[in-house]
């Protein structure tokens, strides 16, 4: 497989790529199908790998084929990129919240409530484990966060203990998101929750009622 760069009036350069196959094949094919809106990090990271890990990288002397090597270089390397994540912080949050009660359905009580949720993420002090992707969610969902969730932060503290205060937001909007969708309650039936969001989950009327 091969990208060919340039127009008319120059010569053409070709930078091959290794075929993508077996289980990565499937995982970026269920990237490229997910609509733009709904790529997350995650997502973004590991196309960046594979097009980093699929590039034929045997050298040739042709100087066009090495600068556009060179800006590929820069363009895929992990410490330069920095991924927007495409969903809203709402959307964020709500698959967080998805994936602990999917996960937990069977185990305790039919109920929850939003600390059972981050109790692990507070625990650890992280919800990412990684400080850069932490940075780039914060980036990313700054203008999402509630005006009233952060206005007695300090920058010192969000820079200082980024993970820390990003747990705090997610936290901050699930009791947000849970009592919008079902009212305030001191706690939530796991099976509810899962049946709003596999069939009633509308994003644009629960942003209108968190903000």
């Amino acid at each position: 497989m091969s990208l060919k760069t340039g127009n008319k009036m120059t010569i053409k350069t070709t930078i091959n790529f290794n075929e993508i196959q077996g289980i990565h094949k499937e995982s970026v094919k269920k990237i490229i199908e997910k609509p733009y809106d709904q790529l997350s990090q995650e997502d973004l990271l590991h196309a960046r790998s594979m097009l980093d890990n699929h590039r034929d990288l045997k050298w040739q002397e042709d100087e066009q084929y090495q600068i556009f090597n060179r800006l590929l270089n820069i363009t895929l390397d992990s410490q330069l990129y920095r991924p927007m994540d495409q969903r809203t912080f709402i959307e964020y949050v709500i698959d967080i919240i998805y994936d602990w009660v999917h996960e937990n359905l069977e185990y305790g009580t039919e109920t929850f409530d939003p600390y059972n949720l981050f109790e692990g993420y507070y625990a650890d002090g992280t919800i990412t484990y990684n400080t850069q992707m932490t940075l780039n969610y914060i980036r990313a969902f700054w203008d999402d966060f509630n005006d009233e969730d952060i206005e007695d932060k300090e920058a010192k503290f969000i820079f200082n203990k980024p993970e820390i205060f990003f747990v705090q937001q997610c936290y901050y909007m699930s009791v947000r998101v849970l009592e919008a969708i079902f009212g305030p309650k001191e706690e939530y039936s796991k099976q509810d929750f899962l049946d709003y969001a596999d069939n009633d989950f509308d994003i644009s009327k629960l942003t209108d009622l968190i903000y």
